[in-house]
Protein backbone atom coordinates (compact mmCIF):
# COMPACT_ATOMS: atom_id res chain seq x y z
CA UNK A 1 0.00 0.00 0.00
CA UNK A 2 2.84 2.32 0.67
CA UNK A 3 4.56 1.71 -2.69
CA UNK A 4 1.81 2.40 -4.45
CA UNK A 5 1.34 6.03 -3.02
CA UNK A 6 4.69 6.77 -3.58
CA UNK A 7 4.68 5.41 -7.38
CA UNK A 8 1.70 7.49 -7.54
CA UNK A 9 3.19 10.39 -6.15
CA UNK A 10 5.93 10.23 -8.40
CA UNK A 11 3.86 9.95 -11.28
CA UNK A 12 2.16 12.87 -10.30
CA UNK A 13 5.11 15.15 -9.59
CA UNK A 14 6.56 13.71 -13.10
CA UNK A 15 3.45 14.58 -15.13
CA UNK A 16 3.24 18.26 -13.90
CA UNK A 17 7.00 18.57 -14.55
CA UNK A 18 6.25 17.31 -17.82
CA UNK A 19 3.51 19.50 -18.72
CA UNK A 20 5.15 22.76 -17.82
CA UNK A 21 3.23 25.88 -18.30
CA UNK A 22 0.65 26.37 -20.72
CA UNK A 23 2.50 28.88 -22.83
CA UNK A 24 4.91 26.26 -23.28
CA UNK A 25 3.03 24.20 -24.42
CA UNK A 26 1.22 26.58 -26.66
CA UNK A 27 4.35 27.64 -28.56
CA UNK A 28 5.48 23.60 -28.82
CA UNK A 29 2.11 23.34 -30.67
CA UNK A 30 2.58 26.22 -32.80
CA UNK A 31 6.47 25.07 -33.66
CA UNK A 32 5.97 22.61 -36.55
CA UNK A 33 3.67 24.80 -38.80
CA UNK A 34 6.10 27.92 -38.14
CA UNK A 35 9.32 25.76 -39.43
CA UNK A 36 8.01 25.38 -42.80
CA UNK A 37 7.61 29.28 -43.23
CA UNK A 38 10.30 31.75 -43.46
CA UNK A 39 11.10 33.67 -40.48
CA UNK A 40 10.50 36.72 -42.25
CA UNK A 41 7.21 35.97 -43.16
CA UNK A 42 5.76 35.57 -39.87
CA UNK A 43 3.31 38.01 -38.42
CA UNK A 44 3.12 37.38 -34.82
CA UNK A 45 1.98 40.88 -34.16
CA UNK A 46 -1.13 39.26 -32.50
CA UNK A 47 0.87 37.74 -29.79
CA UNK A 48 1.81 39.97 -26.72
CA UNK A 49 5.60 40.69 -26.61
CA UNK A 50 6.61 38.21 -24.22
CA UNK A 51 4.78 35.43 -26.10
CA UNK A 52 6.48 36.47 -29.25
CA UNK A 53 9.55 36.38 -28.08
CA UNK A 54 9.26 32.95 -26.49
CA UNK A 55 7.79 31.41 -30.07
CA UNK A 56 11.18 33.17 -32.08
CA UNK A 57 13.23 31.96 -29.90
CA UNK A 58 11.54 28.34 -29.66
CA UNK A 59 11.64 28.91 -33.52
CA UNK A 60 15.25 29.75 -34.17
CA UNK A 61 16.28 26.47 -31.47
CA UNK A 62 14.57 24.52 -33.76
CA UNK A 63 15.99 26.05 -37.23
CA UNK A 64 19.18 25.83 -35.76
CA UNK A 65 18.88 22.10 -34.44
CA UNK A 66 17.92 21.08 -38.06
CA UNK A 67 21.02 23.10 -39.40
CA UNK A 68 19.27 26.20 -40.89
CA UNK A 69 21.79 28.75 -39.62
CA UNK A 70 20.26 31.54 -41.45
CA UNK A 71 16.52 30.88 -40.35
CA UNK A 72 17.82 30.71 -36.86
CA UNK A 73 19.92 34.01 -36.80
CA UNK A 74 16.83 35.86 -37.81
CA UNK A 75 14.59 34.18 -35.24
CA UNK A 76 17.17 34.84 -32.38
CA UNK A 77 17.51 38.82 -34.01
CA UNK A 78 13.31 38.81 -33.55
CA UNK A 79 13.63 37.44 -30.12
CA UNK A 80 16.61 39.89 -29.45
CA UNK A 81 18.37 36.43 -27.60
CA UNK A 82 21.71 38.25 -27.87
CA UNK A 83 23.69 34.65 -26.47
CA UNK A 84 21.92 32.66 -28.87
CA UNK A 85 23.40 35.15 -32.02
CA UNK A 86 26.85 34.75 -30.16
CA UNK A 87 26.49 30.88 -30.65
CA UNK A 88 25.20 31.52 -34.23
CA UNK A 89 28.71 33.57 -34.23
CA UNK A 90 30.51 30.91 -33.27
CA UNK A 91 28.72 28.45 -35.86
CA UNK A 92 29.72 30.32 -38.80
CA UNK A 93 32.97 30.70 -37.49
CA UNK A 94 33.50 27.11 -37.64
CA UNK A 95 32.42 26.21 -40.81
CA UNK A 96 34.57 29.46 -42.58
CA UNK A 97 31.85 31.84 -42.70
CA UNK A 98 33.46 34.84 -41.32
CA UNK A 99 31.64 37.73 -42.80
CA UNK A 100 28.62 36.20 -41.57
CA UNK A 101 30.04 35.40 -38.14
CA UNK A 102 30.85 39.11 -38.06
CA UNK A 103 27.50 40.24 -38.44
CA UNK A 104 26.17 37.97 -35.97
CA UNK A 105 28.63 39.03 -33.09
CA UNK A 106 27.68 42.44 -34.45
CA UNK A 107 24.34 41.86 -33.31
Amino acid sequence: MEIDKKVLNNNVLANLHFQGSPQVNHVQRLLPNLVKKKVEDLDLSMFDQKLRYDIYDALGKDHLRRGNIDQAEKAFILSENRNKLTAIGKEYYHIGMMDKAVEAFKM
